[in-house]
């Protein structure tokens, strides 16, 4: 058990590295970037759109309508766990036989896929709904987005602001 002291150590040091095991695996947790708020909405803007009003017994058909589409959430999830660095680093996932590397490096073929796509194949085979979703309110809670909504509209005001006369020499 940590005590209070050891946590504010951790946090100012950043030296403390949360893990979540999925699917018998332990992921190190990325830290809270712009970069990851800035990628997850590219990848949220890719989520299949629901009808705008549903009652009670249009649900069901119209989540089985999208959910064809709806993998994207797994990659969401991935993201949000691994962190925008990370995904950048492009880092690869696979199995890492001795056998595989010489068929590899003699077919030229790749066996390794990106991190990111295998831990959403992942997250997407192994945890359910509920899991997922407490997943997603955890990690964008610790993305600070009220700091980055702060950022942007302000910005966003001061390319409003223009000037409303031509400068006269004097």
């Amino acid at each position: 058990m940590k005590t209070i002291e050891k946590q504010a150590a951790d946090a100012i040091l950043q030296s403390a590295t949360e893990t979540i095991e999925i699917g018998g695996k332990k992921w190190e947790i990325g830290k809270p970037t712009v970069g990851t708020i800035i990628m997850a909405s590219e990848l949220v803007s890719q989520l299949p759109k629901f009808k705008d009003e549903l009652t009670g017994k249009d649900i069901i058909p119209e989540v089985m309508r999208v959910a064809k589409d709806a993998k994207v959430i797994g990659k969401i999830v991935a993201l949000l766990i691994l962190g925008a660095k990370r995904v950048l680093e492009h880092r690869k996932s696979g199995k890492g036989q001795w056998w595989r590397w010489i068929w590899n490096w003699f077919f030229h073929r790749k066996q390794m896929r990106e991190e990111i796509d295998a831990l959403a194949d992942l997250i997407l085979q192994e945890l359910d709904a509920d899991h997922i979703f407490s997943i997603i309110s955890d990690r964008l809670g610790h993305l600070q987005l009220g700091s980055f909504f702060g950022i942007t509209t302000s910005l966003s005001q001061s390319n409003i602001l223009k000037a409303t006369k031509d400068e006269v020499d004097a």
